[in-house]
């Protein structure tokens, strides 16, 4: 497992970091996950037989909805009821999400667009994980004018 590699795209929104995920992702040895800090909110729906975790295949998606198993997902995930950060945090110190992600997809990279610098400082720790691991950090910086007219045009 030592040649796996986690890489995880910075940036502003609208940078271009989706376009990324899916260019790199279609590589045979790699797998995009999206920005995989949304999982947050998506396990925590209320109507869970009607989740949408893939915002490529939308509800038919072979992996998330096949091959990944939703309890692992909400132990990592979850921030809903009493126990939820415990059983996070315990989640997240005894193996890392992307370690299941890993069997899951097959894939010996594996692409996070989450952006966030937080996200990606979380999910460092605790450093035994990355021993089988390793991170790679891709920095996508665009021109401010650019953001801001892709958000107008979006977001009118």
């Amino acid at each position: 497992m030592a040649n796996k590699k986690v890489v995880f795209t910075i940036g502003s929104g609208h940078s271009g970091s989706t376009l990324l995920n899916l260019i790199i992702g279609s590589h045979s040895q790699a797998f995009g996950l999206g920005e995989l800090i949304t999982l947050r909110k998506i396990v925590d729906a209320e109507f869970q037989e009607h989740r949408k975790i893939c915002g490529i295949c939308d509800r038919n998606c072979k992996f998330w909805n096949e091959k990944v198993s939703f309890h692992v997902l909400k132990r990592h995930f979850s921030r809903a009821g009493l126990f939820a950060t415990a059983l996070r945090h315990n989640a997240h110190y005894y193996e890392s999400i992307y370690q299941h992600l890993f069997r899951w997809s097959e894939a010996n990279i594996l692409i996070d667009s989450s952006k966030s610098e937080k996200w990606v400082r979380w999910q460092l720790q605790p450093s035994y994980h990355w021993r089988q691991m390793m991170p790679v950090l891709l920095l996508i910086m665009r021109d401010g004018r650019a953001v801001v007219n892709s958000c107008l045009r979006k977001y009118s």
